[in-house]
C-alpha cells in the first residue's frame, strides 16, 4: 500500500509540473532550459515540451523502481521472519504427529533435532542476508537521508516565501509529501524488521519446549540468545531507520516551518 501510494505520489507530482505550464498564462516549458530555437513558435515549443515531459516521467519511473527495489528485499526479510516464527511454533505440532505414529525415542530426537537445526540455519540466513543489504544500500541510504534533510529544509523555506494556492506552492507542497513518502518507505519497512525479529524471540519462547528433548532445548536457548538482538538494518546511517526516525523528521519539518514563518516573532 506504502509503495503504490509513493508511486502515485511521484506520478502526480510529475504530471503536476508537466501540466501547470500549459494551464498558466503564458506557456513555458517545465524546466527554464536553453533551446537553440524561438520559443515562441509553436512547434518549437511543444517540442520542448515533450523533450522535458518525457524526461520527468522517465525519471519519476526509475525513481520509483529504484526505491522500492530496496523496499522490496526488506520485505524479503519479513516475509523471511515470518515464516520462521510459524517454524518455530509448529516444532512441538510437528513432533507430536510424529509421537502418535513413531515410538522409537531415537527416531523422535533425530526429527527433533532436524526440525530445529532448519530454524537455526533459517535465522543465520535471515541475518547475513540482513546485513548483505545493509552494507550495499548504507552509503547511498546515509547520502540520501542527508540530501533529503537539506532538501527538506529548503522546500520549508520556500513555502514560506510563496503566495498560498498558487502553483509552485502546490508544485512544492506536493514535492515535500513525495519526500517524506521515500523516507517513510525504508522507516516502515525496517521498523517491520524490527517487530518480526523481536517476534521471533517470544515464538521460541512460546514453544512447549519443557516437552523436548534436553539438547533441543539447548539449541532453542541458543537460537533465543541470538534473537535477543532484534534485527536493525542501516545501522551506520546518520540516524536508525525506524518509525521514531521518521517522526523525528516530521518534528524537525514542523519546527523548522513555524521558525522560518514567523523569525521576528521567535526572535522576540
Amino acid at each position: 500500500y506504502i509503495s503504490l501510494s509513493y508511486a502515485t505520489l511521484v506520478c502526480g507530482n510529475c504530471l503536476n509540473f508537466i501540466i501547470i505550464p500549459i494551464v498558466s498564462a503564458t506557456w513555458t516549458p517545465p524546466l527554464y532550459a536553453w533551446y537553440p530555437c524561438n520559443m515562441s513558435i509553436s512547434i518549437c515549443y511543444w517540442s520542448c515540451y515533450l523533450h522535458q515531459s518525457t524526461g520527468f516521467l522517465t525519471i519519476g519511473a526509475v525513481h520509483v523502481a529504484c526505491e522500492t527495489l530496496v523496499t522490496g528485499f526488506i520485505l524479503q526479510i519479513c516475509a523471511q521472519l515470518e515464516v520462521l516464527n510459524h517454524r518455530v511454533l509448529s516444532i512441538n505440532l510437528k513432533i507430536q504427529n510424529l509421537a502418535l505414529r513413531e515410538k522409537d525415542k531415537n527416531k523422535i530426537f533425530l526429527y527433533e533435532s532436524f526440525l530445529t537445526n532448519a530454524c537455526i540455519t533459517d535465522h543465520n540466513s535471515i541475518l547475513k542476508f540482513a546485513e548483505l543489504l545493509s552494507e550495499t544500500f548504507l552509503q547511498v541510504l546515509f547520502i540520501q537521508f542527508c540530501a533529503s534533510l537539506s532538501v527538506i529544509g529548503t522546500s520549508i523555506y520556500l513555502l514560506t516565501t510563496i503566495k498560498v494556492y498558487s502553483a509552485d506552492f502546490v508544485i512544492t507542497t506536493l514535492y515535500l509529501i513525495c519526500l517524506l513518502n521515500q523516507m517513510l518507505l525504508y522507516c516502515w519497512y525496517s521498523n517491520q524488521v524490527l517487530l518480526n525479529s523481536r517476534e521471533l524471540f517470544r515464538s521460541i519462547y512460546n514453544t512447549d519446549w519443557i516437552t523436548l528433548h534436553s539438547k533441543t532445548q539447548k539449541t532453542l536457548l541458543l537460537m533465543m540468545l541470538m534473537a535477543s538482538s532484534p534485527i536493525q538494518l542501516f545501522k551506520g546511517a546518520i540516524i536508525k531507520v525506524n518509525l521514531d526516525a521518521f517522526l523525528n523528521v516530521l518534528k524537525f519539518s514542523y519546527s523548522a516551518f513555524n521558525i522560518l514563518k514567523n523569525p521576528s516573532k521567535d526572535l522576540n
